[in-house]
């Protein structure tokens, strides 16, 4: 039988007197795509903040592969595997295109980037770096731009960019933290074509407030309301379920939205 890869054991987080989640049980398979939505201030970047090792959680444990993560710094959790995006891109806006994802490959393989490096073209290991950096471009259709600064680089291409620094890093398990916040429906149609080939392959945990990009993408959806866990299920059966609606729906009536069919 399949494993998780990522298992969350009745977590639970406090600011001082503040719960903000509350006995969040969920299991993450690998190669799974899963949705992670809910109003806000339900708990969902809270969520991804104690996966990565940002906070610790209060209550309940959480594991990868077995291993549990509690009290492990971020740097040793992005190594065991887990890349984050956040909602504002963090790139290294005066490297280039290829710059960036070259230092996110050696991260993965325990080096850092030293543009002085005199062995950097005699190693196999930096010849395998860059061949990984020549896929990731293509993939996002970024070879083009390759001796670009990526601050330059439009809005759509450097949270492509940033999310090919999680992949390059060696990640199996992507936090990704509204990819498609400010763009329009063209561009998330467009953006996600593009991240799809790099991460086939992946593990994907996705908080997105675009319903219509979390119903088709997601194998199954979370729900997150009030810091608790109130539904997980496959799109269809979350869509109808009445909890969800009465939690979920007025919020979307006040914005002048609607429920995705």
């Amino acid at each position: 039988m399949t494993q998780p890869l990522l298992s969350l054991h009745h977590v639970g987080h406090q600011f001082g007197a503040t719960t903000v989640l509350q006995d969040v049980s969920l299991a993450v398979m690998p190669g799974e795509i899963m949705g992670l939505i809910g109003p806000n201030g339900a708990g969902k970047s809270t969520l991804f903040n104690l996966i990565s090792g940002e906070f610790k959680p209060t209550h309940g444990h959480i594991e990868l592969r077995g291993k549990r993560l509690n009290g492990l710094p971020p740097h040793t959790i992005a190594r065991l595997g887990v890349g984050r995006s956040f909602q504002i891109s963090r790139v290294f806006g005066s490297l280039t295109v290829a710059q960036s994802l070259t230092a996110a490959c050696l991260w993965r393989g325990g080096f850092g980037y030293g543009f002085w490096n005199p062995i950097r073209r005699r190693s196999s290991l930096f010849q395998a770096v860059d061949a990984q950096v020549e896929r990731l471009m293509t993939g996002l259709a970024l070879t083009h731009k390759r001796d670009t600064p990526v601050g330059e680089l439009p809005y759509a291409d450097q949270r492509a960019v940033d999310i090919a620094q999680a992949v390059g890093s060696g990640a199996q398990l992507l936090l990704l933290d509204e990819p498609t916040a400010g763009m329009s429906q063209a561009q998330t149609t467009q953006f996600l074509e593009r991240i799809a080939d790099i991460t086939h392959d992946k593990t994907i945990l996705l908080i997105e407030h675009d319903m219509g990009v979390v119903f088709e993408l997601a194998h199954r959806v979370a729900v997150l309301v009030d810091g608790r866990l109130v539904a997980c299920d496959v799109p269809e059966q979350v869509r109808k379920d009445p909890a969800v609606q009465r939690a979920y729906l007025g919020e979307w009536r006040e914005e002048g939205e609607s429920w995705p069919r």
